[in-house]
């Protein structure tokens, strides 16, 4: 089925659907790492220590895990375009409150509402997009929604050093304005046609099949990593001299490596199978975070961190995979799957960015790092039956 569909242009009436889809969720990405360069500047300004950190980079996540679960009932009653329009035009909101705050509890306040906003934004888009698209080709069309999400988490580090140069009223105030265009386009378009839904209950059963509960749990490790190095990260390469344009290009650099890892992991987990790669991922990532934490001279730390962020970012690349393995024999419950799968992830990274500040603070910069590769040795046991699953089943003859 995926050979006959690869490449065939999408219906013309479905486009500005998944365009509209695919900017909302590059922007609700790009607002995790948009922090990212300014951390320092938020912590002397108002005076956060290293736990205080973390929970204003947990808190944009967490916002999303508190508000998914609303907005999923939201999306049923109002349907998605009016959840999308709610959405974007509160997080247009907030995020002038937050721009316009100063001290420590209303930034994390507002932050948190952000994220809360974007759950709307993001599971209304993808609701949307679902409910429009063809049914051989959902998996594709979310693929590429996905996708714009690593593009979002390139731009997020280089709009907050753009803000940490001219401003973050300017910038800030710019990208509500874009949020505020967005709702104004989604006003304009046609009401979609609802289908019945299986509801979360649907997507709870979904994850009776092993492949679906391991590829959350890899998309959950990933999560964690974002939220080790985007509260911790910052703050030591600010330590070490680098200033906010170089924090971002840092970060840049990440995502960047992300970007063209990806398809090759991809590629190469269709060829020799998810586990496989899954498992290599895994013990790869352990070593380089590691190395990461331990690393004290610059030139060492920041490939060190590249290197340690893109392994570990890869783990998306099959888990996703496994997800939509053991899903896709569901047809009313693959929205609902994604909004969990949207949910362990920000959850994942809030828990890790607030205790990671609490472990930099009390055992030192190293020991969350550590803590992200030994949860990530502790996982191998789990994935190797999916992995001698895809090797016999690559040896097994062929009909």
């Amino acid at each position: 089925m995926a050979s006959t569909t690869r490449g065939r242009p999408l219906p013309v009436e479905i486009r500005p659907v998944i365009r509209l889809a695919g900017l909302i969720v590059l922007t609700d990405t790009l607002f995790f790492a948009v922090l990212s360069p300014l951390l320092t500047g938020y912590a002397e300004s108002a005076q956060l220590d290293r736990a205080g950190v973390g929970l204003l980079v947990a808190a944009y996540p967490l916002g999303m895990v508190i508000g998914a679960i609303p907005a999923g009932l939201l999306a049923s009653r109002w349907g998605p375009r009016r959840l999308v329009i709610a959405g974007l035009l509160a997080t247009a909101a907030v995020s002038l409150l937050f721009t316009a705050s100063s001290s420590g509890i209303a930034l994390i306040l507002f932050r948190f509402l952000q994220g809360a906003a974007g759950a709307s934004s993001w599971t209304g888009a993808m609701s949307w997009a679902s409910s429009v698209s063809p049914g051989d080709r959902r998996g594709e069309i979310v693929g590429r929604l996905l996708g714009l999400s690593v593009v979002g988490s390139i731009l997020g580090p280089v709009v907050g050093a753009l803000a940490s140069v001219v401003g973050t009223v300017a910038v800030f105030g710019g990208i509500a304005a874009v949020l505020a265009a967005l709702a104004f386009i989604a006003f304009r378009m046609a009401n979609p046609v609802q289908g019945e839904s299986a509801g979360f209950a649907g997507a709870f059963a979904l994850m009776m099949d092993r492949r679906v509960r391991i590829g959350l749990w890899l998309i959950a490790i990933g999560g964690c990593t974002i939220g080790v190095i985007n509260s911790q990260a910052p703050l030591e390469l600010s330590d070490l001299g680098l200033t906010a344009i170089g924090i971002s290009l840092v970060f840049l650099a990440m995502s960047g490596f992300a970007a063209v890892v990806s398809p090759i992991v991809g590629r190469q987990s269709d060829r020799n199978g998810r586990g496989r790669i899954a498992v290599f991922l895994l013990a790869f990532a352990a070593i380089s975070m590691v190395a990461a934490g331990f690393a004290t001279p610059l030139f060492l730390v920041i490939p060190l961190l590249i290197v340690a962020c893109t392994g570990l970012e890869a783990l998306y690349v099959p888990g996703s995979a496994l997800l939509w393995d053991g899903a896709a024999h569901a047809d009313t419950a693959t929205g609902e799957i994604l909004a969990m799968a949207n949910m362990i992830w920000a959850g994942a990274m809030a828990i890790a960015s607030v205790f990671a500040g609490v472990m930099v603070t009390s055992l030192g910069y190293a020991s969350p790092f550590v803590a992200v590769a030994l949860l990530a040795l502790a996982t191998v046991p789990a994935v190797l039956p999916i992995a001698r699953a895809d090797k016999t089943e690559r040896t097994r003859p062929s009909p």
